[in-house]
């Protein structure tokens, strides 16, 4: 039960993306995002694996902002009424989650058990990539896809730090 919670944190900040305009606030999603998205494949798959992948969306999130932050205009920050709404989806998906209390942390954590852990660190892997998790796969492909599309959105102006200005 947890675990839909997780993913359906994941799929609102995912969505939530496509709301934003400023650099800034899609940093903030994206790295709101990163970490959901690592705690819901390292709580069903692996923890390292989840800390790998946290570690790899780091890395790229600082070569995104820096490119973002140099191309996109200087604009202020104002938050709108999608972000907040998003923000205010999670908050009440988080609090509901904090709400369930370690009796179904406990079932989660039962139910999955440590085969990932146990398949990684005895050297073949084979946990990582199982028929039943082909969907997390294309779930990651579609985060990074939804992604690419807010960056290209926020990019996506004539005027920008990097760009010469026509003076009329």
């Amino acid at each position: 039960m947890s675990l839909m919670v997780v993913f359906c944190m994941l799929v609102g900040v995912m969505f939530g993306i496509l709301v934003v305009f400023q650099p800034l606030s899609l940093g903030v999603m994206v790295v709101l995002m990163s970490v959901v998205s690592s705690f819901f494949i390292g709580s069903s798959v692996s923890c390292w694996y989840g800390y790998m992948l946290f570690m790899v969306y780091v890395g790229g999130l600082l070569v995104m902002f820096i490119y973002v932050a140099s191309l996109a205009a200087n604009l202020m920050f104002v938050g709108g009424m999608g972000v907040v709404g998003c923000f205010l989806v999670l908050l009440g998906s988080g609090a509901y989650w904090m709400s369930l209390g370690k009796s179904s942390y406990a079932s989660v954590v039962g139910y999955f058990g440590d085969s990932g852990f146990v398949s990684l660190v005895g050297g073949s892997g084979g946990g990582i990539m199982e028929k039943s998790m082909v969907w997390g796969y294309v779930g990651l492909g579609v985060l990074l896809l939804v992604v690419l599309v807010g960056v290209v959105k926020i990019c996506y102006r004539c005027d920008g730090p990097l760009r010469p200005f026509s003076m009329y």
